[in-house]
């Protein structure tokens, strides 16, 4: 397998059009699908019992069992508002995700 270039070009993430009727059946996937990680990542009264694994003075990692499985999570904290976090994953295109760390003054 040939090595990538780096840094990648910004075109190598194509996304392709979906209908009306895709777009909408993604939807509805991504609000089941974060419904259910806040479910599982929540510390108390959630649907895992998290056992505290390591801490250090910025991060703090977590161990607990999901469907018979071990899963982890880690927890530490950004300087960035709500909004920041969330143009992130409002990004389509290495182009575009590149343009939003240059103008942002937090490095995320």
């Amino acid at each position: 397998m040939p090595a990538l270039p780096l840094p990648i070009p910004d075109d190598f993430f194509r996304l392709p059009q979906l209908s009306t009727e895709e777009a909408d059946r993604y939807r509805a996937f991504g609000h089941a699908s974060i419904r259910d990680l806040v479910e599982v990542a929540k510390l108390k009264d959630g649907s895992v019992d998290w056992s505290l694994r390591s801490k250090t003075a910025t991060t703090s990692i977590y161990e607990g069992r999901h469907d018979n499985a071990p899963i982890f999570l880690a927890r530490t904290e950004i300087e960035a508002t709500l909004e920041d976090a969330i143009a992130v994953f409002f990004t389509t295109t290495v182009e575009a995700t590149r343009r939003l760390r240059a103008d942002s003054s937090h490095s995320f």
